[in-house]
């Protein structure tokens, strides 16, 4: 039973630690460098074998200006609601993916940022 308490114990501070990292981060990205951000998108996955919806899944894409990626598994109205939220803080940030979205950032993440006056 002792050894149960003790791995149970761990686990807790393991995923408490990871959880503050992540808060850490988010705080970091968003409040202290979102210029950094520089392109959101998500995408959608969606397995419908005879026209029947069998599963479903959508990632949240940040796209940064150092072209690194930050990934984020969520429900579509869940992205929806958030991103409507960031559109409204990162006034420089483009939204939604397309062809030519991908080819810009490709070039250089910077032709993606928008102007702000």
């Amino acid at each position: 039973m002792g050894i149960f308490i003790f791995l149970a114990t761990e686990l807790l501070q393991k995923a408490q630690e990871n959880y503050l990292q992540e808060i850490k981060f988010w705080t970091t990205l968003l409040q202290q460098t979102p210029d950094l951000i520089v392109w959101i998108y998500y995408y959608k996955l969606e397995n419908m074998p005879f026209g029947i919806s069998m599963n479903q899944q959508t990632k949240l894409f940040f796209k940064l200006q150092n072209k690194e990626e930050v990934i984020i598994d969520m429900k579509e109205k869940d992205i929806i609601r958030v991103m409507d939220l960031l559109r409204a803080h990162l006034p420089h940030t483009t939204f939604g993916y397309s062809k030519e979205k991908k080819q810009l950032y490709d070039i250089s993440p910077d032709l993606l940022r928008k102007q702000i006056d």
